[in-house]
């Protein structure tokens, strides 16, 4: 899932969440009022450029925290 080594300060007012679940993802975007994330987030593909095995979603800092919480408590 996300480790707090996969979560990291972005930009001034946002951080970088690294996800390898894309049910998680998918989860973690709506929850959070997210959506446009699922299209547009840095995507990270297998070797053969097929599917992708995991995602960074940009999430403000205003909901990091609960962000973290929802991640953790998904484990």
């Amino acid at each position: 899932m996300a480790k707090q080594k996969n979560i990291w300060k972005f930009n001034k007012d946002e951080w970088k969440v690294h996800l390898t679940d894309i049910k998680l993802m998918e989860s973690v975007c709506q929850t959070f009022n997210l959506i446009d994330q699922i299209d547009n987030c840095t995507k990270y593909y297998d070797k053969n450029f097929s599917n992708p095995i995991g995602w960074d979603i940009i999430v403000p800092s205003t909901t990091i925290k609960d962000v973290k919480k929802y991640i953790k408590d998904s484990d």
